[in-house]
């Protein structure tokens, strides 16, 4: 969810929870940054808001929840876990990356989307994109190659990176992704409760 209308219209039709999409996220967020629009939809409905877009870290978890969503969803930091199926090449140029090493734009597949700056990327944007044909062109190679099509998905969408790429500087486990945001959760909540003390 971009908006409280589709938030609204979802949960009238029962969804049973909401991803709300900020627009630090990988792809296609919305317009809204996720600090104004999960507090704006976890006040608009009755469901739970998972919150997505610029969450990578224990800080950014206890944040969310702070706003008022029931939990996170945080794509880019899993997709440069060991265990994700991004090329390693990749997620070591996405360690090396900062927060403002992404574009924004609708001319990577017509749609307003987050990727990483490259120069592919930049030069992919410059223009829009006729999305048929690049469709018609990419099974083409694909078949030249004998690439079956998940893998030609997942090359498609490894452009795709959220903001958050700045908060990430390895490429641990799942586990130990998981581990460090429970640890980091927990000390930024004894951080805070010093200071309101």
């Amino acid at each position: 969810m971009v908006n409280e209308k589709h938030a609204k219209s979802a949960q009238a039709i029962g969804a049973d929870a909401l991803m709300v999409t900020g627009h630090e996220a990988a792809a296609h967020g919305g317009d809204v940054t996720s600090l104004v629009l999960v507090p704006a939809i976890a006040k608009a409905v009755d469901i739970p808001v998972i919150a997505t877009g610029g969450f990578a870290n224990g800080q950014g978890l206890m944040a969310a929840l702070a706003l008022g969503a029931e939990g996170v969803a945080m794509g880019s930091r899993f997709a440069t876990s060991q265990e994700s199926a991004l090329h390693h090449s990749v997620k070591e140029v996405i360690t090396g990356k900062s927060e403002n090493d992404t574009i924004y734009s609708k001319n990577f597949d017509g749609l307003y989307a987050r990727v990483l700056k490259t120069p592919a990327s930049i030069k992919a944007t410059k223009r829009p994109m006729n999305f048929a044909l690049a469709l018609i062109k990419s099974l083409k190679a694909a078949k030249m190659v004998d690439l079956p099509l998940p893998k030609l998905i997942a090359g498609v969408f490894e452009q795709f990176i959220g903001q958050s790429q700045g908060l990430i500087t390895d490429i641990p486990t799942v586990d130990e992704i998981i581990q460090r945001i429970i640890q980091e959760a927990d000390k930024t909540l004894i951080a805070l409760q010093k200071k309101a003390s």
